[in-house]
């Protein structure tokens, strides 16, 4: 017996098992056993910084977005259950999900007061404005005391 070309046929058939995606079995829509981090966008202008995490099927309670020093963390932790219960059978489920992205912000250019976020269809933006710098228009003495 060929060994070499049984193993990649067992390989693709545990792959093809195991991955396989059953809707019916679920009350949770795209409930996986795998972790995940949502895709972030970041831009750049004269005035902030725009950061960009697409989070569909959360609420804006699900979020806490912290800044310590010039580490930006947005996190979410959501746990949701769902029983149901038919003649003398009880169906329960549970769904957990949770992720962490942390962003290093530059030192000293970032107005911390001025820091805010919205989330709307599926997107959670913060905008960090940049501090405004002093424009020097024309040269200026200045006197030594």
């Amino acid at each position: 017996m060929n060994t070499k070309a049984l193993t990649p046929r067992l390989s693709t058939f545990f792959d093809d098992f195991i991955t396989r995606d059953f809707p019916t079995q679920s009350w949770f829509e795209n409930s996986k056993l795998q972790s995940h981090l949502p895709s972030v966008n970041i831009s750049e202008n004269q005035k902030e910084f725009a950061i960009e995490l697409a989070a569909p099927g959360l609420e804006k309670n699900d979020f806490q977005i912290e800044l310590n020093k010039n580490i930006l963390t947005v996190s979410s932790k959501v746990q949701k259950e769902k029983s149901e219960t038919k003649n003398d059978f009880v169906r329960r489920e549970f769904n957990f999900s949770s992720f962490s992205r942390s962003f290093q912000l530059p030192k000293n250019s970032i107005n911390i007061d001025e820091i805010n976020a919205e989330y709307k269809s599926g997107i959670l933006t913060i905008n960090v404005p940049k501090l405004e710098k002093q424009e020097i228009k024309q040269p200026k003495q200045i006197a030594v005391k």
